[in-house]
Parts: structure tokens; sequence; C-alpha cells
């Protein structure tokens, strides 16, 4: 039987110390419908949930909450008011939903605010969590039995991949109210390229295996030089189209290059890649979207030292496999969701970079990266709409039942 005397307690303790509304609390006017709080990097995922919860019921007023240590989302429309959660107690979440009186709380990603839900059950406020997933951290006792009772008081669980279901069940969320909802996925815009070009290209490469390496910062071209060895062993006529970070070094880096032995070609001295090329250095970013386009293999540079500059969602939209290392600020949202349905090929090490690239030769491994990352793409409006339906049912059998 679920015990609710930490939640009393807490809130008797409230009432004794005196804690007042917080600043957050003293604005929130109104009657909002929906409050959506974001977790870290949910804003991509707010914005395609939030464009189909206004094709489903366009009058609808949104609010959204931040949680601590989370920036402001950049692209949301104009018209949601967008403001920092208050602290997460009972006293203010209580306070809070009696001034406001939502007809939703929907929260996205692994940050729960535990007060605000725990208080939203005892009021009869549906809750919808969407784009779950456990948590990944290591936490005591209590800290656990919180997370149960949280997931407990919800109405609605939306797991984004059925791996992320079954750790959730095992937090202890209801099973009848967990279900997989997909990944809230907005593609990006496919970056432009010229037609001719590409076919002028196709006929010089041919049946040659490629791949690409974006952004590569000279801290990794020792790595992505190792890799593409290896990887020559294996298919003699391999063909790397190297882009690096900074663009004006490409002069400097084919003489660094040609004195190792390699055979390299420069696109911005107009070379092309012809039969004897093994390396043939990119050195304009606005051409990005012509390179997706013809190497099936995309290796992103700086996820193994750094910082990765690009968005891995450029090359899914353009049917190139994914491969990355560890470091993957500042697209950790769209690293996670194609990790998660098994759509990238996530290395541990710089060691791992050749063996993927050769195992990656191989056009039907190749195929089935790149057709998995199309999936998260192209399912992300199928989750939005899924998850979006099931908010607006919450809302009007609240509506219907006098909340």
């Amino acid at each position: 039987m679920k015990s609710f005397w930490p939640r009393d307690i807490r809130s008797f303790l409230g009432r004794l110390s005196g804690e007042q509304r917080s600043s957050v609390t003293q604005q929130a006017t109104g009657t909002s419908r929906v409050w959506l709080h974001l977790g870290h990097e949910e804003a991509s995922s707010a914005e395609l949930l939030i464009r189909w919860l206004r094709r489903l019921r366009p009058d609808l007023r949104i609010d959204v909450y931040v949680g601590g240590g989370v920036a402001f989302p950049t692209t949301l429309p104009d018209d949601i008011p967008c403001r920092k959660a208050p602290p997460d107690t009972l006293a203010e979440a209580s306070a809070l939903l009696d001034l406001a009186r939502p007809s939703v709380i929907v929260t996205l990603g692994t940050e729960l605010p535990a007060q605000l839900i725990q208080a939203a059950a005892l009021r009869g406020i549906p809750v919808v969590l969407a784009q779950a997933r456990n948590s990944g951290k290591r936490s005591g006792l209590l800290a656990r039995r919180q997370r149960r009772h949280t997931l407990e008081a919800a109405s609605r669980i939306f797991a984004c991949t059925e791996a992320a279901r079954l750790a959730l069940l095992q937090e202890g969320a209801p099973a009848e109210r967990t279900r997989v909802g997909g990944q809230l996925c907005l593609p990006p815009d496919p970056l432009p390229y010229t037609e001719a070009e590409r076919n002028d290209l196709s006929r010089l490469i041919r049946t040659r295996p490629v791949w690409f390496a974006p952004a590569t910062p000279s801290a990794e071209l020792a790595t992505v030089l190792a890799a593409h060895r290896h990887a020559l062993r294996h298919a003699h006529r391999l063909l790397l189209l190297l882009a690096p970070t900074n663009e004006g070094d490409s002069a400097n880096l084919a003489a660094l290059f040609e004195a190792d032995g390699w055979r390299v070609a420069r696109r911005s001295d107009e070379d092309t890649p012809e039969e004897d090329v093994q390396i043939f250095i990119v050195d304009d970013p606005q051409e990005y979207g012509l390179w997706y386009r013809l190497a099936p293999i995309t290796y992103f540079g700086g996820t193994l030292t750094d910082t990765s500059a690009r968005s891995p969602l450029e090359a899914a939209a353009l049917g190139s496999a994914v491969i990355h290392g560890p470091q993957i600020a500042p697209h950790d949202e769209a690293y996670r969701q194609l990790d998660e349905m098994r759509a990238a090929w996530s290395l541990r090490d710089a060691g791992q970079l050749g063996d993927a690239i050769v195992d990656l030769i191989a056009p039907d491994r190749c195929a089935v990266l790149a057709q998995a990352a199309w999936a998260v793409l192209s399912d992300g409006a199928g989750a939005a709409s899924r998850i979006a339906e099931a908010i607006i049912e919450e809302i009007d059998t609240h509506t219907a039942q006098g909340g």
C-alpha cells in the first residue's frame, strides 16, 4: 500500500516554517491549460510537442517552465510564456497550483519536479510524463522511494524507447500507465547542395567506399588518419573526405599529409577525387550538404576530444550513418536520441574509430544505421501526435470532472 506520510510531513513542516510564495508564484496568474516543464536538452522536443498541441487545440494556453540550471529555450513561439520553475518544495508547488489551476502538468525529460507532481496528484490534476527515461544516476534508498512515488503519481508515462520503458518499470512506474511514446525529434532542414556537382562527383567516385569527417579539430587529425590507414587495409580504394575545423589550414594540412606519404587533393584548388586520391580535403563548410549525400559514413569531428561542432541530425537527415565519440555537447539531445534507438555508432575511445569504419564499409551494416536514424527523424511527428492527443484527452477528462 502506498504511503503518503513523507508528503504529509513535508507539507506540515512547510506550514510550520512559514514558507512564502516565490516571486514566480506571485507572477503566475490566469488559467493555464497546459504547464510544460522542461529538463535539460529538451527545447526541440518542446517545440515539436507545442506545434501538435496547437494543431489539435488552437486556443490552448501553454506555459513553459524550465528546471534549475536549464537555459531558456530560444526557438519557442513568441507568445509562449517561459519562466524559471519555482523551488521544488511542496509549499511552493501547492501555492502555485492553487493560484493558477492548470488542467494538466506535462514534463519532458528525466528531471521530474517531484513535489509539483505530488501536489498536482493530490488535487486531481493529471500529470503526463513525456520523453521519459531512467535518470541514470546512482541514488540512495530515500531518493529511489521518492522517485517511485513520483512515477506512481503520474496519469500517463510515455517512455522514449522500449529500453526506457523497462527501466522505468524497474523504478516503480505503473505498468498499466507506462507505454512507449517514441522520440520527440524535430528533423532539421536538409542542407543545400548542387545536383550537378553531386552527379559529377558520383561519376568520379563510382563504387569507391567513402567516409566523411566534418569539423575535425587539429587534436583529432592523427586519430582520423590512423583510422583511415587501418580501414585501407580492408578496403584499399577507401576515400576520406576531410573537413578541418579551420578551413584556412587546408593548404598546410595537404602539404603535411603528402609529406607523410598520403595522396591528397583539395577542393579549394578545384581538385577532384581521382582514383589514386586517398584524402580529399573539403574546406568549404557551405558544402557539407553535398558531402553528407556522397558519404555513406560520417564521423563527427570533436566528439573524441572536445565538443561536437555539428549536429548529427544533419547527416542522419541525408542518409549518412553517424559515428561519434563520448564528447557530444552541445548536441546531447540529438546524439542521445540516435543512441537510444541504436541509430548511431558510439565510440568509447579513439582506438575504436578504425574498426567502426571497417565494419560500416559493408553496405548492409551501414544501411541498418542510416535507416534507424531516418526512422528516429520520421517518427518524431508521430510521437508528438500520440503524446499531444493523450494530453488533450487528459484535459477534456479533467474539465468534464469539474477540474
